[in-house]
């Protein structure tokens, strides 16, 4: 995410949270329907969805560009380099339970399972899927996403999102994307200790490593 809204997070102490129609993947967005339309049967009121995407992977470098899509030669260049991106790592525990202390929301919350196109028609054709698990189903070509996400159930009409309280002493670690600026870098690592409990003395704020590495480098010393 943006920076200036990764400190918004922070500053704000609330979490964003989508509506998953309005996804730009459609596959989701049948999933997400479908799970409305059963949850929906024989309740009243009828609850709202929503839903935030988390990855539970290590850091890899997909976190740090933008997908766009540019014709180059009759080519497609899919990836820009984006600066000023921010990374927040959550404790998953401490996350759930400030999130579940919200009043009129339940939540949803589990790691995506990544099926085979064949096994998931076979498996809907014969309902195997719980409803609630449809929110955690996706395409196995997806996979290497490793992707966690949570589910907010609303009993307010459904909108374009939705914004839950969530506590500071759940974040981990706030690392800072390798194209920022070290002057923009600076400034970054003192906004997001100034927001955070004690000042950020429990929290790494860094800036990765995933583009130069020291230990990678110096390994490299032995052929010389």
């Amino acid at each position: 995410m943006k920076a200036d809204h990764a400190l918004s997070i922070l500053r704000t102490k609330r979490l964003f949270f989508a509506n998953p129609c309005s996804w730009s993947d459609k596959n989701d967005v049948a999933n997400f329907s479908a799970f409305a339309r059963r949850m929906n049967i024989g309740r009243a009121p009828t609850p709202s969805v929503y839903a935030a995407c988390f990855t539970l992977n290590s850091e890899r470098h997909h976190f740090w560009i933008k997908t766009n899509e540019h014709k180059v030669n009759k080519k497609t260049t899919l990836f820009a380099r984006e600066q000023d991106m921010v990374a927040i790592r959550f404790d998953r525990d401490l996350l759930i339970a400030s999130l579940e202390r919200a009043t009129n929301i339940s939540i949803l919350e589990n790691k995506v399972r990544y099926v085979e196109l064949k096994t998931f028609i076979k498996n809907c054709k014969l309902k195997k899927y719980r409803t609630k698990s449809l929110p955690f189903l996706k395409r196995h070509g997806f996979k290497h996403e490793g992707e966690y996400r949570i589910v907010v159930l609303s009993e307010h009409p459904q909108s374009k999102h939705i914004e839950v309280d969530f506590s500071l002493d759940s974040v981990c670690e706030v690392k800072i994307g390798p194209y920022t600026s070290p002057k923009s870098v600076a400034k970054y690592k003192d906004n997001f200790r100034r927001l955070l409990p004690n000042s950020g003395r429990n929290v790494r704020v860094i800036k990765t490593h995933l583009e130069e590495n020291t230990d990678w480098i110096s390994a490299l010393d032995s052929y010389r």
